[in-house]
């Protein structure tokens, strides 16, 4: 296959990954399936890294979710808090946000271990900083986000 663009492989695997999560986040009567498995036997093909495959889907997702809620998250929640620190979310729901925020993770098939490390990767910035505050630290968060998990397992 010639290299049209000199970045190919990339784009396909972008627009794969794009494509799936626009299926994912379709209700299920809308899904297709078929062409969604097929859609990602060709991305395992193309990225065998399991990692970059999901740090892929992962970028799509959090691109297309600025324009709203994917998975039930509300991610416009997420980025007020980003822009104005509380914004009149109260702690109670910016544990809802954590919430979401970890659902998310499990859906990426991280192993669980791995996700109180990964979650400020997947966190608005300003929601880190006030999730950790409302923790008192970002050791104390990091263990509640472990308890959170072993809560919802």
């Amino acid at each position: 296959m010639t290299d049209i663009t000199g970045r190919d492989h990339h784009i396909i695997v972008r627009a794969l990954a794009y494509a799936i999560t626009i299926i994912d986040s379709l209700p299920p009567e809308a899904q297709e399936a078929s062409d969604c498995d097929d859609m990602r036997t060709l991305l395992a093909a193309l990225c065998p890294n399991a990692r970059d495959r999901q740090w892929e889907v992962y970028n799509a997702r959090n691109h297309l979710s600025h324009g709203g809620k994917i998975d039930g998250f509300d991610w416009a929640a997420a980025r007020a808090v980003q822009i104005d620190g509380t914004h009149g979310v109260q702690p109670h729901q910016r544990l809802t946000l954590l919430d979401d925020l970890i659902r998310f993770a499990r859906g990426q098939d991280i192993p669980a271990e791995e996700i109180p490390d990964m979650i400020p990767a997947f966190c608005r910035p300003g929601l880190w900083v006030e999730l950790v505050r409302d923790a008192g630290s970002e050791p104390a968060l990091k263990a509640m986000i472990r308890d959170r998990l072993q809560d919802s397992a």
